[in-house]
């Protein structure tokens, strides 16, 4: 079990007990933290850890956003693109998830961005709202502003993310049959979409587990209001 610590201990007590944030693993079986590091030197929290699609483990360290190694146990990269927090109480740190386009989308401070995992290209998406960060099972992303408003942001559309999406559902076993990954591959290489939808439909829950059925058919419909 891989976590982060900022160095608060919280509303009403005395101060900071530490002087930096740390990411440290913990063994369940013997209840025991067998591991810590400061990921990025004088930063006062490390939050935000998700596994990101490389396997590497992804966090934020207040201006700084890095991966870490869990097989060598060190940190591999890390950029500095985000605020630092200031020297009032910090209400929301850095959140991090996975979108369905395998980029690692992010808040912290305010700012909303995606990074790309091949390259740690940043791209700042808004820089003036961003705090907490969720996503629904269709890619859709969630998040706040600095009120009580909930934004949504809904990634590009593709017909080649489409095409990896069903490659990596038959990987997964959400499609179950070889012939139907090719036929509805077939029906998007032509760009064939209404009959797709109809084929995932007529498979759904069958040779195309529901959860799958429901996001190709949404991408999907989504491609033909691009049109």
């Amino acid at each position: 079990m891989y976590g982060g610590s900022t160095i608060y201990g919280g509303l009403g007590t005395d101060g900071p007990a530490e002087s930096e944030g740390k990411l440290f693993i913990f063994d369940p079986e013997t209840k025991s933290k067998i591991f810590e590091t400061v990921p990025v030197a004088g930063r006062r929290g490390v939050t935000g850890l998700t596994v990101g699609p490389d396997g590497m483990i992804w966090g934020i360290a207040e201006d700084h956003i890095f991966t870490f190694n869990p097989d060598t146990r060190t940190v591999e990269t890390s950029i500095s693109k985000l605020k630092r927090y200031g020297s009032s109480t910090t209400w929301a740190y850095g959140f991090l998830r996975t979108g369905i386009d395998g980029n690692v989308y992010g808040t912290s401070r305010g700012q909303f961005f995606m990074v790309k995992p091949d390259s740690m290209d940043f791209i700042m998406l808004n820089g003036s709202i961003g705090n907490y960060l969720n996503q629904d099972k269709y890619g859709n992303f969630y998040f706040s502003d600095n009120s009580s408003n909930l934004w949504k942001y809904t990634p590009p559309m593709s017909e080649e993310l489409l095409q990896s999406l069903l490659d990596q559902g038959y990987e997964k076993g959400w499609i179950r049959q070889q012939g139907i990954l090719n036929s509805l591959q077939v029906k998007l290489k032509n760009n064939n979409l209404t009959d797709f939808i109809r084929e995932v439909q007529a498979q759904r829950g069958k040779h195309v587990s529901e959860d799958a059925a429901s996001l190709f058919i949404y991408l999907a419909e989504r491609l033909v209001n691009y049109k």
